[in-house]
């Protein structure tokens, strides 16, 4: 079960990561997908909530990276990540938003990597 866990999420990362990065939109069944397994992961479900939070950004089209990023924020408090992990995915994290030539940059494609390692 747990090896369909992790493949999920990790096809998941990678949809979501095509599509941010080729189409600037993320399916949204993508970012469902990824969230409820990474909140199954965790097992907290109070994080649930956030589906709201998604339904109600993706309707209004806003970015949903925060809430993305108040997920890194947790795995990183909880200890799900090493000191490596955390030191490379912040590192790539910085150099894709360096060398990024588009104004508006999104915080998917990096947070996807961080997630993919954490799964690592």
């Amino acid at each position: 079960m747990n090896i369909v866990l992790y493949v999920t999420i990790f096809l998941s990362c990678l949809v979501i990561s095509f599509y941010d990065v080729t189409y600037k939109k993320v399916p949204l069944g993508a970012v469902f997908v990824n969230y409820c397994l990474i909140c199954y992961l965790i097992g907290n479900i109070g994080l649930y909530f956030g589906l709201l939070i998604i339904l109600y950004a993706y309707k209004k089209e806003l970015p949903i990276d925060l809430l993305y990023i108040a997920l890194i924020v947790y795995l990183i408090i909880i200890g799900s990540l090493s000191t490596f992990q955390i030191a490379a995915a912040l590192l790539f994290a910085v150099m894709f938003i360096f060398f990024s030539k588009d104004k508006k940059v999104s915080f998917l494609l990096p947070l996807e990597v961080i997630l993919v390692s954490a799964l690592i």
